[in-house]
């Protein structure tokens, strides 16, 4: 979310940056005519060109080094309300599997409250594997399993293991 909020002040100050900076560069072309304020508003053409320059550089380069594919999985569990079940965080696993069902990667999960429901975040490796299975434990001492799921599909079913 925070991500998505800052990727659009980024664009409305790139926007608004460039409307200034054309304003600008019309006013240096004479389009508005011969006033006083057009001269003082002209003044501020070249720090326009330059802020949309820098603006353009930070978008770009937000876009290369931030990590946007993160894999969310939202969690919910059947035959229980939203809420109703507390994790362990720190018994929960995810394991990745080949097209054959062969393990990849095993490892930790962290999964964390998102409202009502559990989320998790999957690595990125997550991506080149075939399935998903995650592994769940409760405060109570029940198990969950989740999957297999393909690493797209974002909301899932858990149910109790045998």
């Amino acid at each position: 979310m925070a991500d998505n909020i800052q990727q659009r002040v980024l664009m409305i100050v790139l926007i608004l940056t460039s409307i200034i900076t054309l304003a600008a560069v019309a006013a240096n072309l004479g389009l508005f005519g011969e006033s006083e304020l057009v001269s003082n508003f002209a003044k501020w053409g070249l720090t326009g060109v330059l802020g949309v320059i820098v603006t353009t550089a930070v978008g770009i380069s937000k876009g290369l080094f931030s990590k946007t594919n993160k894999l969310r999985v939202s969690i919910t569990f059947k035959e229980k309300q939203p809420g109703e079940v507390r994790l362990d965080t720190t018994k929960c696993e995810y394991q990745l599997l080949d097209d054959k069902g062969n393990e990849i990667e095993k490892n930790k999960l962290t999964p964390v409250i998102k409202g009502q429901n559990w989320e998790c975040t999957l690595p990125e490796k997550a991506i080149e594997s075939f399935y998903v299975k995650l592994f769940l434990s409760d405060l109570g001492g029940v198990n969950w399993i989740v999957g297999p799921f393909y690493s797209f599909e974002s909301t899932q079913i858990a149910e109790v293991t045998g």
